[in-house]
């Protein structure tokens, strides 16, 4: 709620000409959830990077808008950890999240998520990400359909959220891209690393984008060579 209020306060106040883009790719919760929504997590880096691109080859910001519009509608994101973030300076470490639990959906600022489960293999976590993203879907036409189908050409970004190792991204994005295929979808582009993070929270994402579903030059902006010293390739 703070970020759409402050952000279209600032936009507000900006004599130019500006268009704002909420990124609410979180499937972990309902799409309406009071006046906030859906939360914004890892998808936004890819949004960031795709409206970079276009900007960069000179399309106007009507322009930019639309692409970045049409990303956010084909994109979902899940969240898991096994524990939640603490805070620097914080006296203590945050304990919500007990030893032998984890945690799925919850924020990157450690807002809770939308249930506690059991410890599970990465395999099932993998499992656990993949369903949840591709039922709960995009909106087409005023309904919803699996954010992915047989044969669509997917994006896939497993992110570290702080605290796990590379070897265990590594693994997770193994088995999230067995999964995807088991599901139909054809896995074209894979980013691993660690892209959001909420400071040393335990944990990872996975963020699907349906590049089939947002249109041909989102492929080619996301391909587009970047400066950016955290955008790993």
């Amino acid at each position: 709620t703070g970020d759409r209020l402050n952000f279209g306060a600032a936009a507000g106040q900006v004599p130019q000409n500006v268009r704002m883009i909420v990124v609410a790719d979180d499937v972990s919760l309902p799409r309406k959830t009071g006046f906030q929504g859906a939360r914004g997590v890892a998808g936004t880096v890819l949004v960031h990077k795709i409206a970079g691109a276009a900007a960069l080859a000179g399309k106007s910001l009507d322009e930019v808008y639309e692409v970045t519009s049409n990303v956010c509608s084909c994109m979902g994101t899940l969240g898991i950890a096994l524990d939640a973030v603490t805070v620097p300076g914080a006296s203590s470490k945050n304990t919500r999240i007990p030893d032998d639990k984890i945690e799925v959906g919850l924020g990157i600022h450690g807002e809770a998520g939308s249930r506690q489960s059991p410890t599970l293999t990465a395999m099932e976590m993998a499992t656990e990400m993949v369903t949840k993203i591709r039922d709960y879907g995009r909106e087409v036409d005023g309904g919803i359909v699996p954010m992915f189908e047989d044969g669509d050409h997917l994006c896939m970004l497993v992110n570290n959220l702080g605290g796990s190792s590379n070897l265990e991204i590594a693994i997770l994005a193994k088995y999230c891209a067995t999964e995807i295929e088991k599901c139909g979808g054809v896995v074209t582009h894979v980013f691993c690393g660690t892209y959001m993070t909420s400071f040393s929270m335990h944990g990872a994402s996975l963020t699907i984008l349906n590049l089939t579903k947002a249109g041909a030059e989102v492929k080619t902006l996301l391909e587009a060579a970047s400066s950016a010293p955290a955008w790993v390739t």
